[in-house]
């Protein structure tokens, strides 16, 4: 689970550098992908 967490830590850390997140709703959306993305790995250490 920590390797898949890192992993979207990753992924949200170049998204926001691409994108610098200038508004609310970038910060929502990446709140978002955060949270799907716990979600997604708690499933899979369940597995």
């Amino acid at each position: 689970i920590h390797h898949c967490l890192a992993f979207s830590g990753m992924v949200t850390a170049l998204v926001i550098r691409e994108n610098r997140m200038q508004t609310d709703s970038d910060r929502h959306l990446l709140e978002h992908m955060i949270y799907t993305s716990s979600q997604f790995c708690t499933k899979l250490s369940k597995l």
